[in-house]
């Protein structure tokens, strides 16, 4: 079995509560493996199903003691993370703001055990008429220090008390003109929805439309950087838990369409049932075997390049000339290679988005000479 596989396979017992062979895990097995789930970001899955006493799965001493601080920073960092998101919900609800709260924390809540997915920041997205008032709130009560360096075209970024919040005026900027009037109407459009996370209802995007958020973010970093696997555990749970509604499943369907990328939506599909489990009945967009072909070619990418291309790149600090072009490259080529599931994004990236970056680019460098 392959080394890919295998982790995919132990991630999904986690998932899934399932129970494995018990076998005994060398120390450069342990290492190995331990590395590539850091890399696909799902440590916590990995460690569950390895540290499970019915799966026997032995390991040495110090691979076990490493195994159990490991797994107990994950869990402790989630708890930690939940803790600051209530305290966003009650500052904001209590002030009456209008916003939700999109991945991270609000999808790990309906994992089997929402303790294991490896820790990320916290997003949340406030409507157009109550944004400035919530930076100012946000400001005043949390004695943060916004950097107006911090504010791009999607959101305004700031630490409290260690976690990274990012509070977003947009949730996605695409390359197409025409996919992004089709998206921003979706959230335009779209009500909100709550989830019960500890004591608070915290809001969320309603199914279709999280769903959807879930996957074009996916897809997104995929083309441009790269993705983990804890991208596709997320997309996973959420088509489990998905209501049996055939209105919520025509939303999905029609709101793919509409962004030209239904290809590329059962691609993902079919890649989160061959190897993370998920049924293939029932699902918002039937799939078949042609879009199983492109499976071993997306794990190939995620697996290169690890969670947001961290591990595949020649300059490691995220600014200046070498990474701007490698990046530009990246994203050129990824986009030529798997066109065919997004045609009209991909389209917009090759002839307009990589084009209008290469004319600034080339002007830094010139002032630098």
């Amino acid at each position: 079995m392959k080394n890919s596989d295998f982790l995919f396979f132990l991630v999904k017992a986690a998932m899934k509560e399932e129970k494995v062979k018990g076998h005994e895990m060398l120390h450069r097995q342990f290492s190995l493996m331990l590395k590539l789930a850091a890399e696909q970001t799902v440590r916590g899955l990995f460690l569950k199903t390895i540290l499970t006493p019915q799966n026997n799965v032995t390991l040495s001493r110090p691979d076990f003691i490493s195994a159990v601080s490991i797994y107990n920073n994950v869990t402790e960092g989630n708890r930690h993370v939940r803790q600051r998101l209530a305290e966003l919900c009650c500052l904001l609800q209590d002030n009456d703001v209008c916003f939700f709260v999109v991945k991270g924390p609000t999808i790990a809540a309906i994992y089997f055990d929402p303790d294991t997915r490896d820790v990320g920041d916290i997003d949340f997205f406030v409507r157009e008429k109550d944004f400035e008032k919530a930076v100012r709130i946000i400001k005043d009560e949390w004695n943060i220090t916004f950097d107006d360096a911090e504010r791009d075209a999607l959101h305004l970024a700031f630490t409290y008390k260690d976690v990274h919040f990012e509070m977003h005026h947009r949730l996605m900027k695409f390359a197409s003109a025409r996919n992004q009037k089709a998206f921003d109407a979706i959230i335009a459009g779209c009500s909100t929805s709550y989830r019960k996370i500890g004591q608070h209802d915290v809001p969320v995007l309603p199914p279709a439309e999280e769903v959807v958020y879930t996957f074009i973010h996916l897809y997104h970093h995929f083309i441009e950087l790269g993705i983990g696997m804890r991208h596709l555990c997320d997309l996973t749970v959420l088509l489990e838990h998905l209501p049996a509604d055939a209105d919520v499943h025509e939303k999905i369907e029609r709101y793919i369409f509409s962004l030209g990328m239904t290809k590329a939506f059962k691609a993902f599909e079919a890649l989160c049932v061959r190897k993370l489990g998920l049924k293939a009945e029932g699902l918002p967009v039937a799939i078949n075997d042609d879009d199983s072909k492109w499976t071993e070619s997306i794990v190939k990418v995620m697996f290169k390049r690890g969670n947001f291309g961290m591990y595949a790149r020649n300059t490691v600090i995220r600014s200046g000339i070498k990474y701007y072009v490698e990046e530009l490259f990246l994203k050129s080529s990824q986009a030529v290679r798997f066109y065919r599931l997004s045609p009209r994004e991909a389209k917009a990236i090759i002839l307009k988005e990589i084009p209008s970056k290469i004319i600034p680019g080339l002007k830094q460098i010139l002032q630098r000479r």
